[in-house]
């Protein structure tokens, strides 16, 4: 799976002077394009931010409104810890 963005993401990477990423997900993908040699010096040349839709707040954890993952971690970063 992640070699098939690496491969989406390569072209897109070479063809722009700067990207931005938007993560609405877990991680994972991104913490592996970091294994990719090629894509890393691309992405160090060319990736301008990333925007990582997670984390946690203190003033929610208590609330049962919200469908976060557990009372510490949202969705996302709960999904894969170690990518985040």
């Amino acid at each position: 799976r992640s070699s098939i963005m690496i491969d989406k993401l390569t072209p897109i990477l070479k063809s722009h002077n700067e990207v931005e990423i938007i993560c609405l997900g877990p991680l994972t993908n991104v913490a592996q394009w970091r294994q990719d040699g090629t894509l890393l010096r691309l992405l160090s040349q060319k990736l301008r931010r990333v925007w990582i839709m997670g984390g946690n707040h203190p003033l929610h954890s208590s609330s049962s409104s919200h469908n976060d993952a557990t009372t510490t971690a949202e969705y996302n970063f709960a999904q894969d810890p170690h990518a985040a």
